[in-house]
């Protein structure tokens, strides 16, 4: 079950939905206006050599899944 992240074209509202259909409609669910699917980053998560764990994806490049600098 993929997880989409889509922008409202008439409210610009950003969400994530689980889409279970590649035919799937979906609108936006603030203003039901039309959205377009945005290209998101994959979210892939390893194990280091000392078995903690990552994320491949951050916003600032130096966090890792268990562990924030406070760039939130």
């Amino acid at each position: 079950m993929p997880i989409y992240e889509f922008q409202c074209e008439s409210c610009d509202l950003v969400f994530e939905k689980i889409v279970f259909s590649t035919n799937a409609e979906v609108t936006c669910k603030r203003c039901d206006g039309p959205v377009k699917k945005l290209l998101s980053a994959p979210n892939i998560k390893t194990k280091d050599a000392g078995g903690q764990v990552k994320s491949s994806t951050s916003s600032c490049g130096s966090c890792t899944a268990s562990s924030c600098a406070g760039c939130h």
